[in-house]
């Protein structure tokens, strides 16, 4: 039996995501997610780097969601983290991210189909750009999905160690994909 979530050196909870299907994709085992989105405070002491410093449309913080990331930067940080905590950490597929932000639901975002409500779960243009706070906030403000992960409808873009590319034929089912 798994722990319902543990946190690593450096303060990154994880919890586990289940296998199961969605679309015509399945995820065929269990895996650990991060529940927030990679902080500055976090890279920081992995990598020792302020990447968002100087930058427009940036504020600053511990808990602030880091910016200005490459999918370079995001490997190395996966590979210096393993090093450091000696335990394997690597950027989740696309499919993979794809089932935890959806959380095992068939809707348009995983609390529902009404978009009224992306700002209970989101940062995104209604409730960031347009209120004049057009950056990435702290981690953590806005409700999970049932899976218990933060900010996977907004914030800031995650990095997926391939990319998604709809090229397979729609009645096929095709078990962790790697890309297109």
């Amino acid at each position: 039996k798994l722990p319902e979530e543990w946190t690593n050196g450096v303060g990154m909870t994880f919890r586990p995501i289940p296998a199961g299907t969605y679309k015509q994709m399945t995820i065929t085992k269990p895996f650990w997610l991060g529940v927030h989105q990679v902080t500055q405070g976090q890279w920081e002491r992995v990598m020792g780097t302020t990447p968002w410093k100087g930058k427009g449309y940036t504020i600053e913080g511990a808990d602030v969601a880091a910016t200005y990331i490459s999918w370079h930067d995001a490997v190395a940080f996966c590979e210096r983290l393993s090093k450091q905590d000696g335990r394997r950490y690597r950027l989740p597929t696309e499919a993979e991210w794809e089932w935890a932000c959806r959380a095992g639901t068939a809707t348009a975002y995983s609390f529902g189909d009404d978009e009224q409500r992306l700002g209970e779960y989101a940062w995104f243009d209604g409730n960031a750009q347009l209120e004049d706070e057009p950056y990435a906030h702290r981690v953590g403000q806005k409700w999970p999905n049932p899976f218990g992960l933060y900010d996977v409808h907004g914030n800031v873009w995650e990095w997926c160690s391939d990319w998604y590319g709809d090229v397979r034929p729609v009645d096929t089912t095709s078990q962790d994909p790697q890309g297109p």
